[in-house]
């Protein structure tokens, strides 16, 4: 393959197998952890939870989004949902770990 690839999810072309929805939502996820990834090693290093993302991943309305619709989720299929857990693990893998935790154990 040729071309400028910024990671292996454009390099393996991943977006073809998701739904649109499924493309919106992994985009609007990565824009929000290229937000907030520069500040996310602050707490890192000094061991604090970053409270203050945790409302922007509420606006997101990501928890529940393979959840069925007739229990207020969104209905993605595993493919689409997945995209959301690579995009967070991209931007930061605590982060991901926090949002898997809240999401699949609740």
């Amino acid at each position: 393959m040729k071309g400028n690839f910024v990671d292996s999810w454009s390099y393996l072309n991943m977006d073809d197998y998701l739904t649109p929805a499924g493309i919106n939502q992994r985009k609007a996820v990565r824009r929000y952890m290229d937000k907030i990834t520069p500040t996310i090693m602050d707490n890192v290093e000094s061991s604090n939870f970053p409270f203050e993302i945790v409302p922007g991943m509420a606006e997101l309305k990501i928890v529940g989004c393979d959840m069925p619709v007739e229990l207020g989720g969104k209905g993605m299929n595993a493919v689409d949902s997945g995209a959301t857990m690579y995009e967070l693990a991209r931007g930061d893998a605590s982060i991901a770990t926090f949002f898997l935790l809240h999401h699949s154990l609740g």
